[in-house]
């Protein structure tokens, strides 16, 4: 189950972590992940892309499909650019390779 999986996960990266030597670099998702090891831990907020920027990432994305309105997706998703990436993903698998503005909400 997924938590089993978060929990190994979890418990995999910490080993690796207390083992490396050196410097580390993790990004995550969310704020404030636990690596659980003892290292020094220096964390960097990103802030989201403005609504332009979403919208030159999502025409980016979309490339080619003329039936996507690229602000309103940048609007209405607050998102960075992977998570753009696998929307679109998804949506090109789930459509059968035809997108549109409705088939990326």
């Amino acid at each position: 189950d997924e938590v089993t999986k978060d929990a190994v996960a979890s418990q995999a990266l910490s080993a690796f972590a207390r083992s490396h030597v050196g410097p580390l670099a993790v990004s995550t998702t969310g704020w404030g992940v636990d690596l659980g090891c003892d290292a020094p831990v220096l964390r960097v907020r990103w802030n989201l892309p403005d609504v332009e920027a979403r919208r030159s990432l999502w025409a980016r994305s979309v490339s080619g499909h003329t039936q996507v309105d690229y602000k309103t997706l940048a609007l209405r998703f607050q998102v960075g650019p992977k998570a753009i990436e696998r929307a679109t993903a998804s949506a090109l698998t789930l459509s059968g390779g035809a997108l549109t503005t409705e088939s990326l909400n």
